[in-house]
């Protein structure tokens, strides 16, 4: 519904709308997809697969937005206005898919007034009761914060750079396809340094990636714009194998959502 009023309206009210609705859809969206998944495969008994799914997709999500970053930019040329139209005929197929999902089982049977008390307590559950878990999703949130930023300002330094609107095109997708090619092999750069030491890597390598980018103003910026979509690829795998570990059936997808919410509060 908000697509639609992307596509039909042509004033303010008409994208407030839009925002307000594609702000709830994906509210509702948030932790449900991780949580359907993670205990799907708890019903399979392979939970320790969950990594290696993550990680593809991350690259699926990225390889789909290289591809529709191509796509996209051709057909702006033309009007701006097309990709919305495309956006929201994928959007229909999307809806078409999301009526094929099956829930998995809760693994932890709970009475409904202790569930509901588990939704109030869920706060002081995670942020106070267990320390593991809430820097686990300050990290995530940090984490979030800090690659996805580079989703907004990387399209004024591609301008400021004097990059043509189709040329922008094809580098989105060299940078969604090096994340995907990041989420994809997650789990080998876990098993190679450490989880520790992984995370390490990635804080150094956001930090020194934004700083080089303050400094210069070329297209050799671009490198390091790559560099932090190769570790947007890598924290989601890493970091949510890591919160799913931590939290039980019943309160998944509410922790999850949380995780996700403070994100968005943090950007």
């Amino acid at each position: 519904m908000g697509w639609l009023f992307y596509c039909g309206g042509n004033s303010f009210t008409a994208f407030a709308i839009a925002e307000i609705l594609s702000g709830v859809a994906g509210s509702l969206i948030s932790g449900a997809d991780t949580a359907i998944a993670y205990e799907t495969l708890l019903q399979l008994g392979r939970e320790s697969y969950y990594r290696s799914l993550e990680g593809r997709l991350v690259a699926v999500a990225g390889i789909s937005e290289a591809l529709c970053g191509i796509v996209g930019a051709a057909i702006a040329e033309i009007n701006l206005v097309y990709p919305f139209y495309l956006q929201t005929a994928c959007l229909a197929i999307y809806f078409c898919l999301a009526l094929t999902l099956i829930e998995p089982k809760c693994h932890i049977e709970v009475a409904d007034k202790q569930q509901t008390q588990s939704l109030k307590t869920i706060v002081i559950e995670v942020f106070l009761r267990s320390p593991h878990l809430r820097w686990l999703i300050l990290l995530s949130s940090t984490f979030s914060t800090a690659s996805f930023l580079i989703v907004w300002l990387s399209q004024g330094y591609l301008k400021q750079i004097d990059l043509p609107i189709a040329a922008m095109g094809w580098a989105w997708a060299l940078f969604h396809l090096l994340m995907s090619l990041a989420s994809v092999n997650a789990r080998r750069i876990e098993t190679a340094l450490g989880i520790k030491k992984a995370f390490l890597v990635l804080v150094l390598l956001l930090a020194f990636s934004y700083i080089l980018l303050g400094r210069i103003n070329s297209i050799w910026g671009i490198t390091f714009i790559a560099t932090i979509y190769i570790v947007r690829g890598l924290k989601s795998p890493l970091i949510l194998n890591l919160i799913n570990q931590q939290i039980p059936s019943n309160i998944r997808a509410t922790v999850l959502s949380l995780n996700s919410s403070i994100a968005l509060l943090s950007i």
